[in-house]
């Protein structure tokens, strides 16, 4: 079972969408047996700065096994890309991950 970091945009543009696009995408890999770390559902958490989120989600990142990228403007996505990237985690398209959890499905 493999774990994933789901990372797209979060406060830029419509915020509702946003949310459903992560949880939807969290929802394929859940669905394949495998986990989801979402980011998105920490809306309903207090408000902290910019940076106690990044610094959280980049030691969640260090847990995973595999990042998927949801397509939109996301400055936090992307350095949480990098960041999967310079530890050397897989970093996946949404189309991608979807052909992989295809031949990776857990029954």
């Amino acid at each position: 079972m493999s774990l994933f970091y789901v990372a797209g945009p979060m406060t830029h543009g419509d915020r509702a969408y946003n949310l459903e696009q992560g949880i939807k995408v969290g929802m394929m890999i859940f669905d394949a047996g495998h986990q989801a770390f979402i980011p998105h559902l920490d809306f309903h958490l207090p408000t902290r700065p910019y940076e106690f989120w990044m610094y959280h989600d980049f030691r969640m990142i260090e847990r995973c096994d595999g990042l998927v990228r949801i397509p939109g403007l996301s400055p936090g996505a992307e350095r949480e890309v990098e960041f999967a990237r310079r530890l050397g985690i897989e970093v996946y398209t949404v189309e991608s991950l979807m052909i992989w959890l295809k031949e990776n499905a857990i029954g």
